[in-house]
Formats: C-alpha cells, sequence, structure tokens
C-alpha cells in the first residue's frame, strides 16, 4: 500500500486544459531525484493513470517524485496521444508538447526542491515516441531517457526530414520487443497499423544510430538487416562525457 500522497493538477497551457499527477513519498530526502513517465495513447476523454501503483510502490523503495503528464485529447481521432516526432498527424489545435513538458518539470523541479542533474524521462509506445523528442529538444533538463516501445520518428513517405540536434549529451536505454506490431521493430514503410499509409515508421536503428552521433559514442551494430532483426540483442555503446547509450531487445 502506498504511504506517500497522490495529487492531480489541473491547469491552462497556451489555450489548451492539461493534466498531470504527482505522487510524493513519506520519506523524501532533501533534494530527490524526479521520474517523468509519458503514457501510451489511450482513447476517450477520460484520465487514466498508468501503471500507477506500480511507480507509487517504485518510490516508496527508492524515495523519489514521480509526475505523469497527461497527453491533450485529439477530438479528431477521440484518441489522447503526443506530440512526438510522427510528422503527419494532424492535432485540431497544437498542443505544444515539448513546450509543455519544459515548463512542468522547470515548475516541478523549483516546487519540490529536485535535484537538476537527476531528472528522467520514460515512456511507452507513442509516449516512447515522445520521449525520443524529450532527449532532443530538452535534453539541457532532463539526465537520461528511457523509450520503450517507440521509435525515433514517423514521417512521410519520401520525406528527408531528420531531428535537430540534441541541446545537450543525454544517456539513453532504448528497449523494444521484435514482436511489436504497433510500432513494427524494424520500421515499416507505408505503415499501416495506425491507419497512416502515407507514413513511413523509423526502424530501431535510427534512433539508436541518432543518439550513437549526438553523443560521439562507438557505431553500433545494426538491430535489422533487409527489415528483419539481426542476432543482436542488447547494446551497450562506449561514450564520453559519462554519457551511456543501450538498448535492450
Amino acid at each position: 500500500t502506498p504511504t506517500g500522497q497522490f495529487v492531480q493538477r489541473n491547469l491552462v497551457w497556451r489555450g489548451i486544459a492539461r493534466t498531470y499527477g504527482v505522487y510524493v513519498p513519506r520519506h523524501l530526502p532533501a533534494h530527490p531525484s524526479m521520474l517523468i513517465y509519458l503514457h501510451g495513447t489511450f482513447t476517450g476523454t477520460a484520465v487514466t493513470w498508468q501503471f500507477q501503483q506500480r511507480w507509487e510502490a517504485l518510490a516508496d523503495g527508492d524515495p523519489r517524485i514521480i509526475v505523469w503528464p497527461i497527453a491533450s485529447y485529439e477530438p479528431r481521432a477521440g484518441q489522447r496521444y503526443w506530440q512526438a516526432y510522427a510528422l503527419g498527424f494532424s492535432f485540431t489545435r497544437m498542443p505544444d508538447d515539448a513546450g509543455f513538458l519544459r515548463y512542468l518539470i522547470s515548475r516541478l523541479t523549483v516546487q519540490y526542491a529536485v535535484d537538476p542533474r537527476r531528472i528522467f524521462v520514460t515512456g511507452l509506445s507513442s509516449g516512447g515516441m515522445m520521449t525520443h523528442r524529450v532527449g532532443v529538444e530538452l535534453s539541457d533538463l532532463v539526465a537520461a531517457i528511457v523509450p520503450v516501445a517507440g521509435q525515433l520518428s514517423m514521417i512521410p513517405l519520401n520525406s528527408h526530414w531528420t531531428p535537430s540536434r540534441a541541446r545537450s549529451h543525454i544517456s539513453v536505454f532504448e528497449q523494444h520487443g521484435d514482436e511489436d506490431r504497433d510500432l513494427e521493430y524494424c520500421g515499416q514503410s507505408p505503415h499501416e497499423q495506425w491507419r497512416e499509409p502515407h507514413m513511413s515508421l523509423a526502424g530501431v536503428d535510427a534512433g539508436i544510430r541518432y543518439w550513437a552521433a549526438e553523443n560521439g559514442c562507438s557505431v553500433p551494430p545494426s538491430l535489422c538487416s533487409g527489415g528483419v532483426p539481426t542476432s543482436v540483442q542488447n547494446i551497450d555503446l562506449k561514450c564520453p562525457h559519462g554519457i551511456e547509450v543501450e538498448f535492450e531487445r
């Protein structure tokens, strides 16, 4: 049974109503770390707190602040999902999720006297894709990211778009299952599962190569060949600046 306190907060960010939850363990150190979890896509307007009890148990065992930001609701899709590097998704109103998360992290860091060197972000599925974007655009605030079952990008067919340079060096631990049929391990072009046949989904190699290059790490082995997973299961790259870039299949 959790011993800390969970609170739900609401605010308006750039004209859009936003919701987030915070769990504060009972025994919190003076300058705690903070972990932000970005949920996967879900249908409907109701807010759900994914895996809340598991995160609370983690926070109680190793005291830290846990934060659940909630994606804005997109009425045309009838879903909540993140404004990740999935170019082509239409929003009735652009939510500026990267800006919202920057504001939220900055606000909570002050409110809870969080150690600014120990702020971490993880996410699942579309939340995993958004976690990559956090790593690129918020790496000046975040020490490490853990994208789970979410690639770096999904872009229009025949597009040559690539993400910008990351703001700072950042550690990355990416995880993806090779039986994922929503976000295929080796990518898919055109992408069919999300009714986006005009889009091309990057494979897991795109993310690990991007983060290796941004952090000056050793060249990673290929995770896919000809659209099929290679025998590589795990990657742990050698990187400077005390950075770690890892992949787990």
